[in-house]
């Protein structure tokens, strides 16, 4: 008799297609949460600095010039958008 594990049961109960999906085809979805989104662009803004700096391009920038550059890189991403729009 084949074991089945919470969130299996779970997501059958949720959804048997998605159940299908994911446990019987093996398809693989990727998701990827708020957090880990917003940590990647900040991790992307400041190694962005970091390098502009090391290259002289960057002597003083403000927090605000890279906030612009950042906010301007998460509109742009339209597959993944951490408001859900």
């Amino acid at each position: 008799m084949p074991e089945y594990s919470i969130s299996q049961l779970g997501k059958f109960e949720e959804c048997a297609l998605q159940y299908k999906f994911i446990y019987v085809d093996g398809i693989k979805r990727y998701e990827e949460g708020v957090e880990a989104f917003l940590g990647q662009r900040f991790h992307d803004a400041m190694e962005w600095l970091y390098k502009s700096g090391r290259s002289g391009s960057c002597r003083s920038r403000s927090f605000w010039s890279i906030t612009r550059r950042t906010g301007r890189e998460i509109d742009r991403d339209k597959n993944i958008h951490p408001w859900g729009e």
